[in-house]
């Protein structure tokens, strides 16, 4: 009895499968959800370094000189994306006098 229970319409149940597996792959592609993807070795520039150059002073960049970026977007976005289309700037003015630490600023500007 219990046998029977499971091969009853077992044609409809692998119909529902297939049908649900269909409707899913639908749902994924046209929503393009938002995933994380991320990059490594963006190369960080330096603006405003002209601060500290100009009285005759010297800065001495102490670690990588490259950052990594954990970026969250649709999934359509990401897989256009590339490390050479991430911009890491630290710019001189924003320095903490007490640290000397720089923060870093990550930004894709040809995001369209």
């Amino acid at each position: 009895m219990r046998k029977y229970r499971f091969s009853r319409n077992l044609g409809l149940k692998i119909m529902a499968f297939v049908f649900s597996v269909v409707l899913w792959l639908i749902v994924v592609n046209v929503d393009d959800p938002v995933t994380r993807d991320t990059f490594t070795d963006i190369p960080v520039t330096f603006v405003n370094d002209d601060i500290i150059t100009q009285d005759g002073n010297v800065y001495q960049v102490v670690g990588e000189q490259s950052v990594n970026a954990t970026i969250a977007a649709k999934r359509s976005i990401l897989q256009n994306l590339d490390t050479d289309d991430i911009v890491a700037t630290a710019d001189i003015r924003e320095m903490d006098t007490d640290t000397g630490l720089v923060p870093v600023e990550v930004s894709i500007p040809d995001l369209t």
